[in-house]
């Protein structure tokens, strides 16, 4: 157990329930596929780092795939909208880790200096997030519980880093801000895919 610890989010692997914006324009076999691909990713990047680490499986939890229980604890996501699980699970590890960070499952750039920056920029400031390329976010990193940050906010949508970010500043919290990356949700996105 260590101060530290990484969340990500990830969907049970069924063809057609993943990547559905995606499949729109490569099938749903091929967006199945890439997006095991972008767990694995997501997966090795995470085991590059000295922290605890834990996988919350959107319907249940597997026990016997690629995320081994002897480096992820294994939970399921809580019910509600995405708003409500994040903060569930932020809630949840922040219990037993004094940093914490949220990263998506489907960011193909995200790289350690990425993570080992974002735990020590909690000693600076009260959060930490880095931004996507289409308006969300790929990490998220939380010293204590910030509900203002997950409730009402426009998931799916551009403004979810803007709208983030006034809720920061409402909330006179301090944050650092990382590099812009991308996520895969459709298929112009997989140019950055450069690890193909």
């Amino acid at each position: 157990m260590t101060d530290k610890a990484i969340i990500t989010f990830v969907k049970n692997p069924v063809a057609g329930k993943v990547k559905t914006r995606l499949a729109k324009t490569i099938g749903d076999a091929k967006a199945l596929e890439m997006y095991l691909a972008l767990c694995k990713y997501t997966r090795e990047t995470m085991l590059t780092v000295d922290c605890s680490r834990y996988v919350y499986y959107d319907q249940a939890i597997i026990q016997k795939d690629e995320w081994k229980t002897s480096e992820f604890e294994k939970q399921v996501q809580h019910p509600g909208n995405l708003g409500d699980r994040i903060l569930h699970a932020f809630e949840d590890v922040l219990k037993h880790h004094s940093k914490v960070l949220i990263i998506g499952s489907d960011c193909p750039q995200i790289k350690q200096d990425h993570i080992d920056l974002a735990f020590d920029s909690l000693d600076e400031t009260d959060l930490v997030i880095g931004p996507t390329l289409d308006g969300g976010y790929y990490l998220l990193g939380l010293k204590q519980s910030h509900p203002a940050l997950f409730t009402a906010m426009p998931w799916s949508t551009a403004q979810v880093y803007g709208t983030t970010l006034e809720r920061i500043f409402e909330n006179d919290l301090s944050i650092t801000e990382l590099e812009k990356l991308s996520d895969v949700d459709v298929e112009d996105d997989l140019k950055y895919v450069e690890w193909l």
